[in-house]
């Protein structure tokens, strides 16, 4: 596509001109061919300038008296034509100089073919690396995870492994693609979050803790948090609350006493008692409220002393 050229007489020219009249100028240049013609409205002009129209109606008017543009109509549209400077720089001292310099033809050739021929391939090859380099940073976003996120989350699944005998039939790759496909969620607060609701879900034994598709469950939880914009708060209620102070950390693995008191209540009688449960009826529903931790707390000293302790009672 050509582009026009710029003389010596031109640079003189816009030496002369305010902001807008050199915007004018150049777009003629630009857009009028090899014999500096352009046809088309003065509105199309101004678009192409970034101009006003009555910038771009001055700044023609102005050419015009100046002689350096001649206008002639075109059906409906005006024609537009800057004369050649070419003509006038042959009256210009520094013009000839210029051109005496070059020993033969073979010099201004190659002078000119580099202007054309570089612009383009320079313009593609800055581009196409940083481009890929984006791409790439953004495929690689579990190199970015926190090593805190990565470590609290192989925690997360060590737990449950033991407790509930999943397992990790898939690449650890995908579970950092998950992270990376939720990145308006804080996955190390929300392992802890699911981790708490878990073990809420495996203390009362209603068959709602996860144990085979843990990693779709985990995946529709995540982008559900995700399409909201995150969480905006820890609105849990008291004993799944009572078992985030239990969640998994970067480090530990941290075990419930409820838990060690389940555990030790089957020891002892295992063919008598089922598991310990905060509720004393095994009919109980599936959510488990705040007066029914108080009232089961009075027929067990140690969730009572829990209870204290957390300030719950």
């Amino acid at each position: 596509m050509f582009y026009g050229q710029l003389f010596h007489v031109d640079h003189q020219r816009l030496t002369q001109l305010s902001r807008s009249q050199m915007l004018t100028y150049t777009a003629l240049i630009s857009h009028g061919g090899k014999d500096r013609t352009f046809t088309g409205s003065q509105s199309k002009l101004a678009n192409i300038a970034n101009v006003s129209l009555g910038s771009v109606k001055r700044a023609l008017k102005h050419f015009e008296e100046q002689g350096w543009m001649t206008t002639t109509d075109f059906y409906q549209v005006k024609k537009y034509t800057l004369n050649r400077p070419d003509i006038d720089q042959s009256l210009e001292p520094s013009l000839d100089h210029s051109l005496d310099l070059p020993s033969n033809n073979t010099v201004d050739h190659s002078l000119d073919l580099p202007l054309d021929h570089s612009l383009e391939p320079s313009m593609d090859q800055s581009c196409e690396p940083h481009v890929i380099k984006n791409k790439k940073e953004y495929n690689s976003f579990h190199d970015m995870t926190a090593p805190t996120t990565k470590s609290t989350f192989q925690n997360f699944l060590q737990r449950w492994t033991d407790l509930q005998g999943w397992k990790m039939d898939r690449p650890m790759e995908d579970v950092w693609r998950l992270f990376s496909e939720t990145p308006n969620v804080n996955h190390e607060l929300e392992i802890k979050v699911v981790d708490s609701w878990l073990m809420v879900q495996y203390h009362l034994q209603n068959g709602r803790c996860w144990s085979f598709g843990w990693f779709e469950r985990l995946s529709t939880w995540f982008k559900r948090e995700n399409e909201v914009g995150g969480r905006q708060g820890l609105n849990l209620n008291p004993q799944q609350r009572y078992f985030l102070n239990f969640a998994v950390t970067e480090t530990t693995i941290p075990t419930p006493p409820v838990f060690e008191t389940e555990s030790l209540a089957v020891k002892e009688a295992p063919s008598e008692k089922p598991k310990l449960h905060l509720v004393e009826d095994d009919t109980q529903e599936e959510d488990f409220g705040f007066v029914d931790m108080i009232e089961a707390a009075k027929t067990s000293p140690t969730l009572q002393k829990i209870l204290k302790e957390k300030g719950i009672i």
